[in-house]
């Protein structure tokens, strides 16, 4: 029998994936974990061993896995924050029941070994969530992440001019299904290609200010993560008081944050000393669509100063 052919695409839900919006993305992470404690019986969530929070806040992550008493595990994270393949594995092996896997793309870089961190998890038949809060450009403009799981997850507030805002795309409607909401935000009114292009920009401007200087760690330099777009700009103080640097970089007009500055309660062992270890060190560099090259330029040099060697350069 001979099929016709529409004038125009007719299927509304051909090459759909059902996207609801938040409040705030821990309230859609809390929505995905309620549905999947009422779908299976056991289930335990694996999560990576680097989770902050702060006294005002909380932590967007943790906090819903304790309001919803999901049984779960931290999987360790190396020196770079990345995964530890071993450890993973191994965690992701021994967790009972349905096994659902957290990733996080910290600061917008997505883990130089996702490939196989996502095999392990398939071939185990684990449900995947991606935390894509600090990822919007990299997965919507780079196409580098957000279609390794199942659900991917994003914080608009944290990426975009928007006092608060979360939202949920649902990958694989067999996995989770979630109600709509009254939430709407039309991230479209922004050019996110603009956007993406001038946080790299401003990335690679830091990255050449702060070539060679000595006394700080270049987290994710952009020859080894390739095409992705940061939320901050990770570097890490090896020998100065990191919390020095944040409030005299602050109090200079330069607003840096510290992405985590303290770890979780379950996270503040000796088992996790690497993630306690980052956390005093690590400092976040902004490269937000604001920024203006001569500012970065100023706060680069300031860092410099504060290390004393823009003094020796002299």
């Amino acid at each position: 029998m001979q099929k016709n052919i529409e004038k125009t695409a007719k299927d509304i839900n051909n090459y759909k994936r059902k996207t609801i919006f938040y409040k705030s993305a821990r309230q859609g992470f809390s929505e995905i974990l309620k549905f999947l404690k009422n779908k299976y019986n056991e289930y335990t969530l694996l999560l990576p061993a680097y989770i902050g929070y702060s006294p005002n806040e909380g932590s967007g992550i943790y906090d819903p896995i304790i309001e919803n008493n999901i049984s779960h595990y931290f999987y360790y994270m190396d020196e770079n924050i990345n995964i530890d393949i071993n450890d993973y594995k191994n965690k992701l092996l021994k967790a009972k029941g349905q096994v659902v896997v957290l990733l996080v793309h910290y600061f917008g870089y997505v883990d130089p070994k996702i490939e196989e961190v996502v095999k392990i998890a398939r071939d185990n038949n684990a449900i995947i969530l991606e935390d894509c809060a600090h990822a919007l450009y990299t997965d919507y403009i780079d196409r580098n992440c957000g279609d390794y799981s199942d659900v991917s997850i994003y914080s608009l507030h944290k990426m975009l001019p928007y006092k608060d805002g979360g939202m949920v795309r649902i990958n694989n409607l067999e996995v989770i299904q979630l109600d709509q909401t009254d939430n709407y935000y039309n991230i479209l009114e922004y050019d996110l290609r603009k956007i993406a292009e001038k946080r790299k920009k401003n990335t690679i401007l830091i990255e050449q200010e702060l070539k060679g200087v000595q006394g700080i760690k270049i987290l994710r330099k952009t020859t080894v993560y390739k095409n992705q777009t940061p939320q901050t700009y990770p570097i890490l103080i090896l020998n100065a008081d990191k919390n020095e640097f944040y409030h005299k970089l602050n109090a200079k007009g330069f607003g840096v944050v510290s992405l985590y500055h303290t770890m979780i309660k379950d996270l503040q062992k000796e088992e996790y000393n690497i993630a306690n270890n980052l956390g005093s060190k690590i400092l976040n560099l902004p490269v937000h669509q604001d920024c203006d090259e001569v500012a970065l330029k100023e706060m680069c040099k300031e860092i410099k100063i504060l290390l004393g060697e823009e003094n020796e350069r002299k």
